[in-house]
């Protein structure tokens, strides 16, 4: 299990992952987009951070989210 540490700055949310950014990754690389972005809006409930616990196999009090159609741009 992986718990990933999400922040809202101007906007936009980012994933917090510092060393990342400390091996010269970019920020802009760090953002969330193309929905995940709304499901963060959605789970934050108007908080600007929120902490997710992610699996690839459903765990005691989870929800369970479900890929249901892949967004590919040709």
């Amino acid at each position: 299990m992986k718990q990933h540490r999400f922040i809202l700055e101007d906007s936009s949310w980012y994933i917090d992952l510092p060393q990342f950014l400390e091996q010269g990754g970019n920020k802009a690389d760090l953002e969330m987009v193309s929905g995940a972005d709304t499901m963060l809006d959605i789970i934050a409930e108007g908080k600007t951070e929120v902490t997710l616990q992610i699996n690839t196999e459903p765990f005691a009090d989870a929800d369970e989210l479900i890929l249901s159609e892949l967004g590919i741009t040709i």
